[in-house]
């Protein structure tokens, strides 16, 4: 048995990007979650997805476009450091933005929360996150999650039609615990990001089971103590070409056991923590 407070923090809290990451590879996990390694320079459509959410947090918190420009540019000056290719950069961008405030110059559902961090316990688990939307609608709560996507085709709805989407769950699950209110409703509203289309999608998934997320994210952690306790973090060799190339595919080359691993060149330690701004 370990004790909880010997547990690193990626053990002791839980969202749906360490879930997704562990079940895409355990040493990718180990890495990013459990060591804190990244890449110094991350990669474009990271930060180009950023710069977007920066944008809209701003439209939704009743900004005027200069400042939604100005929140844009900030993230991604500081984050692409002069790097940009077609479907990215400040003009392409800037220009999503825009379309974007002419599409949706007025939603059907009133603002409630815009942009704020969780944490919410599941038994001796904390979930957390940061949270890009929630709105009621009619009588309905509902929770809305930006996305960027260099493509809109209908296999990207997959993980949601198939109930695979740990993230609208984990959503949902905290939603209705803070606000003591039943939301059971996830909206994905997807930007295209493309050389010179502008194009949006949402869609609407009402099908959630709370206690049965509730019972997965319980057994997901239960493994992952498994993997902790022995050590044990398998490759998946079908992740290595994530993006083209996986961000530590050069950690993996440098060494055999990535247990042994340290930042090398090129890499940096930079814990990921969504709920610092609970703690001021």
């Amino acid at each position: 048995m370990i004790e909880a407070g010997r547990l690193p923090v990626a053990l002791r809290q839980v969202d749906s990007t360490r879930i997704s990451d562990s079940l895409n590879c355990l040493a990718y996990f180990k890495l990013r979650h459990i060591e804190g390694i990244v890449p110094e320079e991350p990669s474009l459509p990271l930060i180009f997805g950023s710069a977007i959410h920066a944008g809209l947090a701003a439209y939704y918190q009743g900004q005027g476009f200069k400042d939604i420009c100005r929140a844009f540019d900030q993230v991604w000056l500081e984050g692409s450091r002069g790097r940009k290719d077609a479907k990215r950069n400040a003009a392409r961008g800037l220009a999503i933005l825009n379309a974007y405030l002419r599409r949706y110059a007025e939603e059907p559902f009133d603002i409630l929360v815009v942009e704020e961090s969780f944490m919410v316990p599941i038994d001796d688990l904390a979930l957390v996150g940061i949270i890009d939307l929630v709105a009621k609608m009619g009588n309905q709560i509902i929770v809305i999650d930006h996305k960027t996507s260099s493509s809109l085709s209908p296999f990207y709805w997959l993980p949601y039609t198939t109930g695979a989407d740990y993230q609208g769950a984990g959503y949902l699950y905290a939603v209705s615990t803070l606000m003591a209110a039943k939301a059971n409703t996830f909206v994905p509203n997807v930007l295209l990001v493309h050389t010179e289309k502008t194009e949006f999608e949402r869609r609407f998934f009402s099908f959630y089971n709370q206690e049965e997320f509730k019972r997965a994210v319980l057994h997901w952690h239960k493994t992952l103590l498994w993997h902790f306790r022995e050590n044990c973090w398998p490759k998946n060799p079908k992740y290595c070409n994530r993006w083209a190339k996986c961000d530590y595919a050069g950690l993996c080359e440098v060494f055999a056991d990535v247990s042994k691993a340290e930042p090398i060149t090129g890499y940096r330690v930079e814990h990921w923590d969504p709920v610092s701004r609970l703690r001021g």
